[in-house]
């Protein structure tokens, strides 16, 4: 079998899904018509072993355990519509099953009547497992909301210095998080223009995920405080319903529906032992529970063949008003808890008209608006500082609000594409974004003590951003065998800043060189300082792709990507970045029934940013990237008469990662001095990952087939983080959970059997 002369466009994820389906060649036309009557099922049954048990490799793929897996796939369709749709039977079902033996397993059944109604019920599983090598002494479920150290483990101010027997107290949990999803949808069909559906969902989510509880140290304050990493609980229930109705008209549509999401979080506080000073049990909140409804309303309107509307509305209304817990060592006034009483109430319209009335050129005018208003009354939090120095110090309170941040967002775009000829096209593109931040009801009242937050301040530093962007590309289809498309875009983004405004973080402004500014100024922030997510930004892109058809065998595809920013106004923080990206795909057919895949990807990028740490230290750092994958693939099918086919692939992908660090010249302080840190690299974060993998089918008869695969997955990973976390090598206030950057070996070994039937 030959490739049919086209021109190919490969990449990564076209190759796979090639090498998967090139058998559904041999079919001729009067199979698949029969397979449309006649549709096929199957089961199959398949035995899995693992070599090794790793948290890593099994992340996703329900394989994190060593020994034996028995799994399952089902594929099993009817119906009177299928060999009868002839006489005007339309009903069909379905049922459909994916590694039912395993954690990631999926399943679901659906009945319908084509053109009148059908309904779908579906479950699906996913368990992420999380932590390698993850240990510590506390006692509770992973799941749970309460972690006690064991009977007689004491107290300890130094981790680094534990005893033999807080030793050998530590045990090593499993943490994963578990995903369950059930659903039901449905559709009623009225006639033509009408018809009505139905979506429900319920996910629930148990397990947990690794969070640091910092606990009180001295004078139950911040100040040397005590830091345990512990499963932070997901024990939550969220319930998804959308009701909807549709009419289509021959030159209009129009559809609404109402969305309502229910989240319940089935605790409201974490509670945990400190392992300093008196073993306090203090308490963490936890996610709160919440609600959101929204009502959508969507069309078009069709003026002619050629000039077209689209558009949509929505308004959603989210409310929280559960009670979270709180922790009375750490909180001054200790309040009774309350309801947060939080309500956001959000908004969106959009249209687009597109017009092709003039010859070869389409042109099109769209419009986007956001809103975010944030009503959640704003509050005074006042609690213990680190600065709070001994238990009879009853100043140091910190008098924070919480912040209700709103904002509108709007977009406008012209487009149009020209076609100069059947083989050449441009398309020019420019859109214009306004993005506002704001706060309502931002500490009302408050002005105690005097100027912290007067009247009316202002809670947002970056007020206000425009962005205009302009995108250009080309194509051209140079002769039957190659074709280019060229692209290019620019975008622009100036932010209006306001350096007075008070956040949330209060304090005298950390300024350099010094300066007598009031207190708040540019949010607490060093003078200068611009978060790159809302700094004035000027983006570059550019992008380029050839296709080239060699011959009716083999084919080539070539790609390459190339951005670069910069934030001008930025005398802190990121001032540019850089990414490169460079694809080579191709594809051969080397025998009849032979194809091989090949492809490699390179990417760089790079990040430099200036910071400083006090008003005479400030210092230079560059982040670099590099990641490279290659990988082959052979499949190779008819041979022994057809029965057998054999496939392998190989994938190689090597991911780095360098920190180095300088200091400015004007710097007065030693390079190792508290206030600027370590300079140089502290080494290159590594990934290294092979894979191979082998599979046959075998073909016994029309119904029976065996198949054998083969997976060998080795990984090599360094990464100095970890090195914080080992027994004897943490900072002397955290417990250590001696985790690991999750290296492995693995082989697995699958064999099935599968079953075909009409």
């Amino acid at each position: 079998m030959k490739v049919r002369k086209c021109n190919l466009k490969l990449s990564v994820l076209s190759l796979a899904m090639i090498s998967a389906f090139t058998s559904m060649y041999a079919y001729a036309d009067d199979e698949e018509a029969a397979a449309l009557m006649n549709p096929t099922s199957s089961v199959t049954v398949e035995e899995i072993y693992v070599s090794q048990g790793s948290q890593k490799f099994g992340e996703y793929n329900g394989l994190n355990k060593q020994g034996g897996y028995i799994n399952g796939n089902l594929n099993i369709r009817g119906g009177a519509g299928y060999k009868k749709n002839a006489e005007g039977d339309t009903t069909r079902w379905k049922i459909e099953g994916t590694d039912l033996g395993l954690s990631d397993r999926s399943a679901s059944a659906g009945y319908s009547d084509q053109g009148d109604w059908g309904a779908t019920i579906g479950y699906d599983q996913l368990q992420h497992n999380l932590a390698p090598g993850y240990q510590t002494p506390y006692q509770g479920n992973m799941g749970g909301n309460g972690f006690n150290l064991p009977k007689g483990f004491g107290t300890t101010s130094n981790t680094n210095a534990l005893t033999g027997a807080q030793q050998n107290t530590f045990n090593q949990p499993n943490i994963s998080t578990t995903r369950e999803n059930t659903s039901f949808n449905a559709v009623k069909v009225i006639n033509k223009e009408l018809s009505f559906n139905l979506d429900f969902n319920h996910l629930s989510q148990t397990g947990a995920k690794l969070m640091g509880f910092a606990g009180a140290g001295i004078y139950n304050s911040a100040a040397a405080e005590t830091v345990s990493i512990l499963p932070n609980p997901t024990n939550y229930q969220t319930d998804t319903l959308t009701l909807g109705a549709n009419w289509q008209g021959e030159k209009a549509r129009i559809s609404g529906s109402y969305f309502g999401s229910f989240f319940r979080d089935a605790y409201n506080q974490v509670q945990w032992q400190t392992f300093a000073g008196s073993n306090a049990t203090q308490t963490m909140s936890t996610a709160p529970s919440n609600q959101l409804q929204q009502l959508n309303l969507g069309g078009g309107y069709d003026f002619s063949s050629k000039t077209k509307l689209v558009g949509g509305l929505s308004y959603s209304r989210n409310t929280q008003t559960s009670t979270s817990g709180y922790d009375s060592l750490m909180v001054a006034a200790n309040p009774a808890p309350a309801p947060f009483n939080g309500l956001v109430n959000s908004g969106h319209a959009d249209f687009k008209l597109t017009d092709q009335s003039i010859k070869d050129l389409a042109l099109s005018a769209g419009y986007k608006f956001d809103s975010r208003a944030n009503s959640t009354q704003s509050s005074i939090q006042q609690f213990y500082s680190i600065g709070r120095t001994s238990v009879s110090t009853s100043g140091h309170p910190a008098f924070y609000p919480n912040t209700p941040l709103s904002y509108t967002k709007s977009v406008f775009e012209l487009a149009g594409d020209y076609r100069f000829t059947k083989d050449q096209k441009a398309r020019l593109v420019y859109a214009n974004q306004n993005l506002n931040r704001y706060c309502s009801q931002y500490a009302t009242g408050y002005n105690t003590p005097t100027n912290y937050y007067p009247a009316g301040a202002d809670c947002v530093t970056a007020n206000h951003s425009r962005s205009n962007n302009i995108d250009a590309s080309y194509k051209v289809r140079a002769n039957d065998s190659i074709d280019l498309k060229v692209a290019y875009a620019v975008d622009v983004r100036q932010t209006t800043w306001n350096q007075n405004a008070i956040t949330s973080m209060y304090g005298a402004s950390k300024i350099y060189p010094i300066t007598s500014y009031p207190s708040g100024t540019n949010g607490d922030d060093y003078s200068g300082f611009r978060p790159y997510f809302e700094a004035s930004r000027n983006l570059q892109t550019a992008k380029a792709n050839l296709n080239w058809q060699v011959s009716e065998d083999i084919g080539f595809t070539v790609g390459a990507k190339w951005l670069y920013a910069v934030y001008p106004d930025a005398v802190y923080g990121v001032k540019n970045s850089t990414g490169i990206a460079l694809n080579l795909d191709t594809i051969y057919n080397y025998a009849e029934n032979g194809l091989l895949t090949a492809y490699v990807v390179q990417q760089n990028g790079q990040r430099n940013m200036t910071n400083a740490s006090s008003y005479t230290a400030s210092w230079n750092n560059t982040l670099n990237e590099n990641d490279a994958t290659a990988g082959l693939g052979i499949k190779h099918s008819g041979l022994m008469s057809g029965k057998l086919t054999l496939t392998g692939d190989v994938t190689y992908s090597l991911g780095q990662t360098g920190y180095n660090t300088t200091l400015n010249p004007s710097n007065t302080t030693a390079c190792i001095s508290a206030a600027s840190g370590t300079c140089g690299s502290p080494g290159t974060i590594r990934n290294a990952m092979t894979s191979l993998k082998f599979g046959t089918s075998y073909e016994i008869d029309k119904h029976s087939k065996l198949g054998l695969r083969y997976i060998y997955q080795h990984l090599t990973s360094n990464d100095y983080y970890y090195n914080g976390l080992q027994m004897g090598t943490t900072p002397n206030s955290v417990m250590p959970t001696n985790q690991n950057s999750g290296s492995y070996s693995v082989n697995v070994i699958a064999a099935s059997y599968t079953y075909s039937f009409d």
